[in-house]
């Protein structure tokens, strides 16, 4: 069994069998990845940034591997016009009311909030 050295913030060194942590890689950017462990000693999940051969290394040795992708939401492109300080600060005012929420949902359906 392969045997990893990692750093725990709170505990430094921490030894970890390589099935104790998992390497993430995103497929829209594949210029790093990150693994994650929880740390044997304070029980806190770590997260690290790792190299693209250090994401090769821990999964050549037998790390589980996460794929993931951006969300969608991020290409995409709202309609309407942008957001402008005097729209920042009604938001901030209606926020400050008790009722925020349903004059907020007034405001999205099209209706004079009450």
């Amino acid at each position: 069994m392969t045997t990893v050295r990692a750093q725990c913030p709170e505990c430094g060194d921490v030894k970890l069998q390589i099935h104790d942590l998992t390497v993430r890689v995103c497929l829209d950017e594949r210029t790093h990845g990150t693994y994650r462990f929880r740390c044997p000693h304070c029980d806190q999940t770590v997260s690290r940034d790792a190299s693209p051969r250090i994401v090769d290394l821990l999964v050549s040795a037998g790390a589980p591997r996460e794929i993931w992708r951006w969300p969608a939401e991020l290409a995409e492109r709202p309609d309407g016009p942008a957001l402008t300080p005097d729209d920042l600060l009604d938001l901030h005012v209606l926020l400050a009311a008790d009722c925020w929420f349903d004059e907020l949902v007034a405001l999205v359906r099209g209706r004079t909030p009450e």
